[in-house]
C-alpha cells in the first residue's frame, strides 16, 4: 500500500502542480487552431486549442498531455517540454516558467551545485 504524503513538502507540490495546469491552460487560451497550421472547427468550447491540437503538435496521446496539465505525477522528458514550448510558441521567460513548473529539480541541482562552488572557491 503506498502512503500519501502530508508534510510541508506535499503542500508544496501540490501548489506547483496547480500553477503548471493554469499555466498550460493560459498558453493554450492564448492560440488559435489557425495560429499553428491546424483547421478552425465549427464549435469550440474552449478559448484557444484543445488539449487533443496540443497533443497532435507535440505528438503525445491525449491522455499523455491531459496527465500533465491536470498535475498527475510523471516525469516529462526535456524533449517532450521542449517541444511543447514550439507548439505553444512560448517567449524565452515562459519557456523558463514551463520548465521550473514541470521538472522544478533541475532548478535544484543548480542551487546544490552552486552552494558547492562557493563553498570551495570555485
Amino acid at each position: 500500500m503506498t502512503s500519501i504524503s502530508t508534510g510541508p513538502d506535499h503542500g508544496l507540490e501540490l501548489e506547483r502542480r496547480r500553477m503548471l495546469r493554469a499555466f498550460l491552460m493560459r498558453c493554450r487560451a492564448r492560440l488559435s487552431p489557425a495560429d499553428v497550421g491546424l483547421p478552425n472547427t465549427a464549435r469550440r468550447r474552449v478559448l484557444g486549442l484543445r488539449r487533443s491540437e496540443i497533443a497532435e503538435l507535440v505528438g503525445v496521446s491525449v491522455e499523455w498531455y491531459r496527465r500533465l496539465e491536470t498535475g498527475r505525477p510523471g516525469k516529462p522528458s526535456l524533449a517532450f517540454l521542449s517541444q511543447l514550448c514550439i507548439s505553444l510558441r512560448l517567449p524565452p521567460s515562459d519557456k523558463m516558467t514551463l520548465f521550473f513548473l514541470a521538472l522544478p529539480e533541475l532548478f535544484h541541482v543548480d542551487a546544490e551545485l552552486r552552494r558547492e562552488h562557493e563553498r570551495y572557491g570555485v
